[in-house]
């Protein structure tokens, strides 16, 4: 057993997730193979391999979590922060995805053909669309910048408790 910083058990549990993935496709694809061409890997093989890599993957998790519930930040408890984090990137994700327009109220004229019946003709007719916004592409603007601000903020807190503080993995 060795002593890292979380930082480093981080990086640790996500090359082992790609790991599980890779040793995942080996199983699934010699799972089932036609009689006499063999696949490039045994499905016992890759299966156990993978067996091994998710139980250290447990343990860094697990110890990961330990910590983490035991640790406190300026800002308050570090699984706050961890939720906190989420929440803000939802939050920006949201502010994001919303349609706006520049301005709250604006007129969008559009000049197309439609048959008059009275005069039996086509004319050149003016569709207005008058289009609402609850928000302004600028007010949404400055909240996602108020609320990245806040995750570099809380991020750079954490990162540095991550840094500083050791798991037994």
């Amino acid at each position: 057993m060795e002593t890292i910083s979380i930082a480093a058990a981080l990086r640790r549990a996500k090359r082992i997730k790609g790991q599980i993935a890779e040793h995942t496709t080996r199983a699934t694809a010699a799972a089932l193979y036609v009689e006499g061409k063999e696949p490039a890997f045994t499905f016992s093989t890759s299966v156990e391999s993978r067996k091994a890599l998710v139980k250290e993957l447990l343990h860094i998790e697990v110890a990961v979590a330990d910590a983490n519930a035991k640790g406190t930040l300026s800002s308050g408890s570090v699984l706050h922060a961890i939720r906190r984090l989420a929440e803000l990137k939802s939050e920006m994700a949201f502010y994001r995805a919303l349609p706006v327009r520049a301005k709250e109220h604006d007129v969008e004229i559009e000049k197309e053909r439609d048959y008059d019946t009275a005069i039996e003709k086509y004319v050149m007719v003016e569709k207005k669309t008058v289009h609402i916004s609850a928000i302004t592409q600028a007010k949404r603007a400055s909240i996602v910048e108020a609320l990245q601000l806040d995750f570099e903020k809380l991020n750079q807190e954490l990162e540095s408790f991550n840094h500083k503080t050791t798991v037994s993995v």
